[in-house]
C-alpha cells in the first residue's frame, strides 16, 4: 500500500493536530500517524491550562516580561515573543475549533493565575485541558 501526501505528521499531540488542520485548511494533503489511537498522547494528560493574554488588564507586553523574568535570564527572548505574541490567536482558533473552556457566570473565559504570571491568564477546561484541547482536535 502506497500513501502520498504533502505532509507526515508523526503522533497526535496537539502540536501535530494543530498544525495537521491548519495545513489541510490551506489545502495540502495531511497524513497523522500514530502508535495509539487518535489523540491518544501526552497532551491528552495535561491538566493546566494555556498561558495568554486575554484578560482586559493583560498585554502581550506584560506577559513577555513576566516569562523573560521567570526564565532568569536563560529564555530565548525571540521565541517567548513568538509564542505569546501568537497565543491569543491559537486559543481564539481553538475555541473556533470547538474546545469548551471553562467560563465564568458572564460568560467570559475563566482566567487562573499561576506562578510566574503577574495577571489572570491561564485559560482552562476544568482540570482537563488538555483531554479538552485533544478531543476537539481530533473531532476537527
Amino acid at each position: 500500500m502506497r500513501i502520498e501526501s504533502d505532509y507526515l505528521i508523526v503522533g497526535s499531540g496537539a502540536a501535530g493536530l494543530y498544525f495537521a488542520i491548519l495545513t489541510a485548511q490551506s489545502g495540502a494533503s495531511v497524513t497523522v500517524v500514530t502508535k495509539s489511537g487518535a489523540g491518544e498522547s501526552n497532551t491528552r494528560y495535561a491538566q493546566g491550562g494555556i498561558a495568554a493574554a486575554l484578560g482586559s488588564d493583560d498585554s502581550v507586553a506584560f506577559h513577555i516580561q513576566d516569562t523573560l523574568d521567570a526564565g532568569d535570564g536563560l529564555c530565548n527572548r525571540q521565541a517567548v515573543q513568538t509564542a505569546i505574541t501568537d497565543g491569543p490567536r491559537v486559543v481564539e482558533d481553538l475555541l473556533q475549533l470547538g474546545t469548551q473552556l471553562s467560563r465564568t457566570a458572564a460568560g467570559e473565559l475563566s482566567l487562573g493565575r499561576e506562578g510566574g504570571h503577574t495577571r489572570h491568564r491561564v485559560a482552562h477546561a476544568d482540570d482537563w485541558t488538555g483531554r479538552e484541547i485533544s478531543r476537539s482536535l481530533v473531532a476537527a
